[in-house]
Order: C-alpha cells, then structure tokens, then sequence
C-alpha cells in the first residue's frame, strides 16, 4: 500500500508529465491510502485544467467519471488503534475504523 499526494492523483486522470509512470505504480499497486480532503482537491485541480486547457464538457464529465471510479479504490477503510475516547470519535468520523471496540477500551 502507498499514501497517495492528491498532486499524483490527477495525473492518473488527466494526462501530463509523469501519467504513464504513475499509472506503472498503480499497476504495481492499487491499494491507495490518501487524505480524506484529497477528494476536494483533485476535484479542484481537474477543473482548474479544465478551464485552463479549455477540455470539452464531455471530456470533463468522463474525466469526473474516471476519478468517481477511483475513489472506489480509495474506500476501503484503515484501522486506527487508539484508547483515547475522543480520538476515536475523531477518527470515526473521518471514516477510520476504529479498533478496538468501545467497551474493550480502559477508562
């Protein structure tokens, strides 16, 4: 498993310097791990290179489509050990599975 950069993220979506070696890593390894506010940002930067490079809306709503699809890779969810009760619910709502269960935690 590797941690993912939203700024490696999108060039496995639109092409540029350095794709075809990033979609090699992800070949190697598609188990990503990544910020919970990575979404955010490759959605941001897509439509900043839409704008830029003026992409058809087709070509932006496949582009959308492409990165939906990802993300379905990105949700597998990660274990997050901690005894902190406020952690956890921290945690919990970022998405984190929480181990090990409330009631086996020592207060």
């Amino acid at each position: 498993m590797r941690y993912w950069d939203s700024s490696a993220l999108v060039p496995l979506l639109v092409e540029e310097p350095g794709s075809a070696t990033l979609r090699l890593l992800m070949r190697e390894d598609d188990h990503i791990a990544t910020w919970s506010w990575s979404r955010t940002e490759v959605i941001s930067a897509i439509e900043r290179r839409c704008r830029e490079s003026s992409r058809s809306r087709p070509q932006r709503l496949k582009t959308l489509t492409e990165f939906a699809e990802l993300r379905a890779l990105l949700n597998e969810p990660f274990d997050f050990v901690s005894l902190d009760d406020r952690l956890s619910n921290a945690a919990e709502l970022e998405g984190f599975r929480v181990v090990p269960e409330p009631s086996a935690r020592q207060h």
